[in-house]
């Protein structure tokens, strides 16, 4: 399908009635017709892929090769390129005037990788086809638990860290095209389970904790509490994590280290900072009560509090914190149970940090012993709710509040969320369910309930511990790896 802003015309090609059809119809905001047409015409199409070409003026069609349309006619075009596929998206660049040709699903049994899956992205002028994905030297390794955030001052996207069996250093940024290893002469250690957001008032991506797999982080254990920021291909050292052990009451030294926390951006107009909620110590030595309190049982130290991160400086401690960080959870009447491979993000449009899912230890979601992993399903809110809501112990302060929809996503840890500007909507991907197997199912939060999101075109294969940001600059929602996988994927 795609709409012709010269004639103010929706086209359709093809489709599936009970077989496979080769019919084209058009809608002029009032009536379908169909058209009819003598001559050549491209194969019956289940799903195929289609734009229109403004510079060329023409319907572009691609499924099993490619076709053009000029207003009468259908022409095959005789040209070597991509593989035939089902299920890619074309797309028109109004910049540059090119066509272009994004993934898909081979009808070989093999696009190039030992899958059907295709990974690649080409370039269609009218006369022939360019391939514009790069070599394997040019892309990241396969990896999951990496750090991802969408860069809105430089508008790309920033890969760090990672793992697909070894834990991968190096930093990578994606423009919409192409994948650049960039060589920055300082960089973080290598890790996984760190967490990565924009601060938009610094105008930075921001980076916090994380595991190593082997040797020290913080000079005490692998689990790492150090603050890094990434501006103009270069990585900045903010903050190099609370002592271990810290002085008693030192709360200005900032947050035990630790991993698999979630973090978002507040930006409400009394509340500016990286809000970061629970995550794991693991079982190491050092105990850091009340924060992360060690399980009588297994011994790890899961986390239950809430922090705000200020570069700079934070007004909200009354401690006069240096480090930019405070404990700010004092006012919760209720809160999430302590929980690890949870996910947030902040609802620009509603003043909120959004909460779902994750992992909790030794408790049920709810907070009960039961001494065994349970995958959560719970949806939970932080703004300024006040006691009339009966979440907050006092009027004018920030705390947590249960969301209850009707319906939510299954349990599941290791998924990815984001905020979809241009819709208003949190939009959740993927994850771990709780019988260990892997989604690909796409939900979104509007404030009230949670909906699936149902597609007849190609989904992302199932996969969990992804990155996903939003690119501003594109409106697109942006998937990288997961599940030791090194594909990327777009969401519109």
């Amino acid at each position: 399908m795609a709409y012709d802003p010269d004639q103010q015309l929706l086209f359709v090609y093809g489709g599936r009635a009970t077989t496979p059809t080769a019919d084209m119809w058009a809608f002029d905001g009032t009536t379908w017709f169909e058209l009819d047409f003598i001559g050549e015409r491209p194969s019956p199409l289940v799903v195929n892929a289609m734009t229109y070409d403004r510079e060329r003026r023409r319907l572009v069609l691609f499924g099993s090769g490619v076709w053009e349309w000029d207003g009468n006619s259908w022409s095959e075009m005789a040209a070597s390129g991509p593989e035939d596929r089902s299920f890619g998206q074309l797309q028109y660049d109004p910049v540059r005037r090119r066509v272009v040709l994004y993934l898909g699903r081979s009808d070989a049994a093999d696009c190039g990788e030992g899958t059907s899956f295709c990974r690649d992205v080409w370039e269609w002028n009218g006369e022939t086809w360019t391939e514009l994905t790069p070599g394997d030297a040019s892309v990241p390794e396969p990896r999951d638990k990496h750090g991802m955030a969408f860069d809105e001052e430089r508008l790309q996207t920033v890969v760090f860290g990672g793992s697909n069996g070894p834990v991968h250093p190096g930093t990578w940024t994606w423009g919409g095209a192409n994948w650049l290893d960039q060589t920055p002469a300082t960089e973080p250690i290598e890790r996984i389970r760190h967490s990565m957001v924009y601060d938009p008032l610094e105008r930075e991506v921001w980076m916090f904790g994380g595991i190593r797999a082997t040797g020290n982080c913080d000079g005490n254990s692998n689990v790492c509490g150090d603050v890094w920021t990434w501006a103009n291909g270069a990585w900045t050292k903010r903050n190099s994590g609370r002592p271990s052990p810290a002085p008693s009451g030192s709360e200005v030294y900032g947050p035990p280290p630790r991993h698999s926390q979630a973090v978002a951006f507040m930006n409400a107009s009394d509340m500016q900072g990286v809000l970061m909620f629970g995550g794991s110590r693991g079982q190491v030595t050092s105990d850091f009560a009340p924060f992360c309190p060690r399980d009588a049982i297994t011994g790890t130290q899961d986390c239950q509090d809430t922090w705000l991160y200020v570069e700079g400086g934070n007004p909200e401690c009354a401690a006069g914190s240096t480090s930019g960080w405070c404990p700010v959870s004092g006012f919760s009447a209720f809160q999430p149970s302590a929980r690890t491979r949870h996910m947030m993000t902040y609802d620009e449009s509603r003043d909120a940090v959004v909460l779902f899912g994750g992992l909790d230890g030794t408790r049920t979601c709810d907070g009960e012993f039961n001494g065994s992993a349970n995958t959560c399903a719970d949806s939970w809110e932080w703004g300024e709710w006040g006691m009339a809501d009966d979440a907050c112990t006092q009027d004018g302060e920030y705390c947590w509040r249960k969301a209850n929809p009707i319906q939510s996503p299954p349990a599941r840890a290791s998924h990815a969320m984001v905020y979809d500007k241009a819709r208003q909507r949190v939009v959740l991907h993927g994850g771990q369910l709780a019988d260990n197997s892997e989604a690909n199912d796409t939900w979104e939060w509007d404030g009230q309930r949670w909906t699936e999101v149902t597609s007849t075109q190609l989904n992302p294969p199932a996969r969990f511990a992804h990155g996903m940001v939003y690119d501003t600059a594109r409106r697109q929602v942006v998937v990288f790896g997961g599940s030791a996988r090194r594909d990327t994927w777009e969401l519109s």
